[in-house]
This record gives C-alpha cells, structure tokens and sequence, in this order.
C-alpha cells in the first residue's frame, strides 16, 4: 500500500477510496467437513486481506485532508446464516463489524476516513454458478438459488448500494 500511494503523497488527491471486492464462496460444505487450509485460505481473502489492506490505507493517508473512503463488499450472508456457507457467513459478519469499527475509530481523526459496506444482493457472476452446481448435501439451500435464476431474480448489475 506504501508503494501503491507514494507517488501522491507530494500531492495528495481531493478524494480517494479503497474497494476491498476480492472474495471467494469455498469451501461450501457443513463446518466440520472442510479442511483447515481450506478455511484458512477462505478468511485470509475474505476477511484477513481487507483488513489488512485498510490498515495500511488508513496508516498511509491519516494526514491527507483528502476525502476518505472505505468500501467493504459484503454479503446479505453476513447477517443471516447460511448452512453449508459457515466461513463465508464469519467472514461477511467479520467485514460488516470491521466498518462499523473503522467509523467508530476515525470520529475522532484530524482527517477521518468514512467506511461503508455493501451488501449488492444476488448477482449472477460466476460465484453464483457455482452456489447452483453445489449438491444439496453440501448446500442444502441450493434450490432457492436456483429459482432465483430461473425467475430472473440475479441482477446482471447489482442493486442500488446500501451502507451500513
């Protein structure tokens, strides 16, 4: 993040934001049938980067008057539990309280940072083809998601940003 922000800190933008937007959905199995490295990958990309990322980014423009934002895409599966999903639920829940953190961290900052995250619904991407190949056995709630598809209910964009 250092590397990435040294060349504007002689001239610091009005505005810059951080989109945290990596993510992954596997391992998609009940919680005791997933391997360690399995779930350590999980939440090393989906909640362990991001943190990390906006650590560094808070640290590298504290003292930028710029304005600040943080973007956390998040998931409705942080808020509500899903069997099969038991890491990428944690890890959504873990980037929702992360924001709410960092909001509550920056109120008192010279130049304080604004963080929101975003829950975009359901977006047929390719994480969604894979939620409706899981066999039921492993993600009991497949069929929903297939009906979802089916309907026409998977937005190709997603839905109008919501913070928290």
């Amino acid at each position: 993040m250092a590397r990435i922000l040294e060349p504007l800190k002689t001239e610091p933008p009005e505005a810059i934001t951080l989109i945290n937007n990596a993510g992954m959905l596997e391992p998609v199995m009940p919680l005791q049938e997933a391997e360690a490295s399995l779930l350590t990958d999980h939440l090393h990309v989906n909640l362990l980067a991001p943190v990390l990322l906006t650590s560094a980014f808070l640290r590298e423009t504290r003292a930028w008057p710029a304005e600040k934002t943080v973007v956390n895409i998040s998931s409705g599966a942080g808020k509500k539990p899903y069997a099969g999903w038991s890491a990428y639920c944690t890890a959504k829940a873990g980037l929702d309280m992360l924001t709410r953190c960092i909001s509550t961290e920056q109120q008192d900052q010279t130049f304080p940072a604004r963080a929101v995250s975003i829950a975009p619904g359901v977006v047929d991407t390719g994480m969604q083809e894979l939620i409706r190949s899981t066999p039921p056995d492993r993600f009991p709630q497949v069929d929903r998601f297939v009906r979802l598809k089916e309907q026409g209910s998977c937005s190709a964009r997603p839905r109008r940003p919501t913070g928290l």
